[in-house]
Parts: C-alpha cells; sequence; structure tokens
C-alpha cells in the first residue's frame, strides 16, 4: 500500500481595505488618478473591478512608505505631549511652547 501526503498551503484572500489617512496624503490623488486613467477593453464593472485591482500594489506601497508603524508613531506623539502638559503644570515658561 503506497500513501501519498502532500501538504497543502491554503491562502485566504483579503478583503479590500480603505484607510481614511490616504486621502490626506499629498500624493493619493497622483496615485489614484494615474491608475484609473489606465484603458481597459473590459465590460463596465469589470473594469471598476481591474482598476481597483490595479491599484492595490500603489496603495500597499504608499501604506508601506508613509504609515508604516502608525500605532508607535501615535503612541509616541502622545506621550510627548502627556510630557509637555506634565511640564506646564509645575514649570510654565515659555521655551516649553516652542517647538524642538
Amino acid at each position: 500500500m503506497l500513501l501519498k501526503v502532500e501538504r497543502v498551503i491554503w491562502r485566504a484572500k483579503t478583503s479590500f481595505k480603505f484607510f481614511n489617512i490616504w486621502v490626506d496624503h499629498s500624493n493619493f490623488d497622483n496615485i489614484v488618478t494615474s491608475v484609473w486613467n489606465q484603458q481597459s477593453l473590459k465590460e463596465k464593472m469589470a473594469k471598476v473591478w481591474a482598476k481597483l485591482k490595479a491599484l492595490k500594489p500603489a496603495r500597499k506601497k504608499l501604506n508601506k512608505e508613509e504609515f508604516l508603524n502608525i500605532t508607535k508613531k501615535i503612541t509616541k506623539a502622545r506621550m510627548d505631549i502627556a510630557q509637555v502638559q506634565s511640564q506646564i503644570v509645575t514649570q510654565c515658561s515659555e521655551d516649553l511652547f516652542k517647538e524642538n
């Protein structure tokens, strides 16, 4: 008797994710416009789907370059604000209000 066992790797498809912070990025409109203006011979709904799919690599690149570790950055900013607020309470001076 011969038993063949294969390892199957199942990969779930991820859903489309949209982060509102992308819209505020200065290059967002240019990225979307460049992908959206590409020509396609598909039906209308298929065109929309194809354009959203074509937008994915540019969207992922923008997210990686600009918003990677955003949670850590927000946490650090909150800690910095808390520190300044604490200093204002204990030793209020004009120097605390100047940017570093």
